[in-house]
């Protein structure tokens, strides 16, 4: 050991095993971490719940449309109508003895009315949907047609022996248990009640017709499936509403307007209560501005809840060039017998529109 000039120890030697000491130093411990462990693998509605909504918008978009023209096909298919022979109709499982005649109607006195004979009958769907036009309100004057007296021919039902054998339209109708044959012509008398004044008329633009407004009680009312339609209140037990409606003939035309006419008027029979039979009241040709028509009126008897009830109706049928002829209907119940007279106004101021 050495010491310095002023007396104080110099530099001293650090032992050896001191020096180790220092300098060892613990090596730091490395530790690599675990990578992350993967999330757990969603299911199909949690991930597309991840979706943005506007591609969820746009697909529930799509399957709508898809379910909408499904069910649209479905129903077209399910309740179209069967295409039926323009020409011939099925006959009806019991038809009259071969070259017989109808019978006669025979006359009656009931107010004003001189009907012939009444059977019952099954009605004729028609061979076409009629298309609903907009009705439009209009003043304007009515002019009436003068009525002219021709003869009527009898029909031939078929042979009973052939069931089977195709009749025509016309032909089916006079087979027809509701159908009392072929009406007389006859022009209509006076039915009961008390005339209307009308001073309006509503425009049937599909059948080129012009019906008159009735005033009073009767109210215009959603036409389909007709192109207008006129309804009075209901009468109470009577089985059906007055209706007042125009629409292009819904049936088979025939060659001859009166056929139409007929066929028409048991088409008519669609719109009355159920086991309804006719009894022819008048039929006649008429004018309907300058164009051919033809009248049957008719009376339609039922029972309601079974009580004999009855109605008054009547179909003019006017001829419309190159369309098949409009369709003027008229149904009134015996609850409101005080409107039948309307049914002489509105056969006398039908007028034609271009």
């Amino acid at each position: 050991m050495s010491y310095g000039e002023d007396g104080s120890d110099g530099t001293r030697a650090v032992p050896s095993y001191i020096a180790a000491e220092a300098e060892t130093v613990p090596i730091p411990k490395i530790v690599v971490p675990r990578p992350p462990a993967p999330p757990p693998k969603q299911s199909l509605w949690q991930r597309l719940g991840d979706l943005p909504m506007r591609v969820i918008y746009r697909f529930a978009a799509g399957a709508a449309a898809v379910i909408v023209l499904a069910a649209g096909g479905v129903t077209y298919w399910v309740t179209r109508d069967d295409e039926s022979p323009t020409s011939a109709v099925a006959a009806p499982g019991s038809t009259p003895t071969a070259t017989t005649a109808p019978a006669s109607p025979s006359p009656s006195s009931v107010s004003a009315l001189a009907p012939g004979d009444a059977t019952p009958a099954p009605s004729a769907s028609p061979d076409g949907a009629t298309a609903t036009a907009p009705a439009t309100v209009e003043p304007a004057s009515a002019g009436t047609g003068s009525p002219a007296a021709t003869a009527e021919p009898t029909a031939t039902p078929t042979d009973p022996a052939t069931p089977d054998k195709r009749l025509k339209p016309i032909e089916a109708a006079l087979a027809d248990p509701r159908i009392p044959g072929r009406p007389k012509t006859k022009r209509l008398g006076k039915l009961p009640g008390r005339p209307v004044k009308v001073t309006r008329w509503i425009t049937d633009r599909r059948s080129r017709i012009a019906v008159p407004r009735l005033p009073g009680k009767w109210r215009t009312a959603q036409p389909k499936p007709f192109a207008t339609r006129q309804v009075l209140p209901r009468a109470k037990g009577a089985g059906h509403r007055a209706l007042l409606v125009s629409c292009p003939v819904p049936i088979l035309v025939q060659e001859r307007l009166k056929d139409t006419a007929l066929l028409a008027a048991r088409w008519s029979l669609n719109h009355q209560p159920k086991g309804a039979t006719i009894k022819w009241v008048a039929s006649q040709p008429r004018k309907v501005g300058k164009r051919d028509a033809w009248l049957i009126a008719y009376q339609v008897k039922y029972k309601v809840k079974g009580k004999k009830r009855s109605s008054m109706a009547a179909v003019l049928l006017t001829e419309v060039p190159r369309s098949k002829p409009a369709l003027v209907f008229v149904s009134i119940p015996d609850g409101q017998k005080r409107y039948w007279r309307h049914i002489n106004t509105i056969v006398s101021k039908v007028r034609t529109v271009r």
